[in-house]
């Protein structure tokens, strides 16, 4: 069976970049496989939105250089998520997480790779972990130490 080009393009983009993040000058950005890409996402998520207040729509502006407008398109109504992406324990995580990563992915006209995606959570639950990044968000240091830094 002979792919059309649309097809052929977006099975080349979902190999180097699903999620069609630009870089500074406006690029897309390549990655080594997309499983890098899907771990890179979570990260991204967590230092941006550290207290778990996710503006998905000036996320897709920001990395994937849309328009808010029509960011704000591709997400529908549901254009905020409420996450805690460093609690294991919380039951809807993963769930909220899913609908994000989903929702990145429309730009790109991928479907989520539920193998990637599971992988990328538990290596950001060991750096989580590791960092003991739990604890300080739950405290407020994190907020803390982003409101001081802001003010050098």
């Amino acid at each position: 069976m002979i792919q059309s080009p649309k097809e052929t393009l977006k099975q080349a983009l979902g190999a180097v970049c699903p999620f069609a993040f630009r870089n500074s000058q406006g690029s897309l950005s390549i990655y080594s496989n997309p499983q890098d890409a899907y771990k890179e996402v979570i990260v991204m998520l967590w230092a941006e939105f550290p207290r778990g207040f996710v503006d998905i729509p000036f996320f897709m502006s920001k990395y994937q250089g849309l328009s808010l407008k029509d960011a704000e398109r591709l997400c529908g109504r549901k254009q905020y998520a409420i996450v805690k992406m460093w609690d294991r324990d919380d039951k809807q995580r993963i769930a909220i997480l899913r609908r994000i990563y989903e929702a990145l992915l429309r730009v790109s006209e991928l479907k989520l790779n539920e193998s990637y995606f599971l992988n990328a959570i538990q290596c950001f639950d060991i750096f989580v972990e590791k960092s003991k990044i739990a604890e300080n968000t739950q405290s407020g240091a994190i907020v803390n130490f982003i409101t001081n830094r802001s003010k050098l």
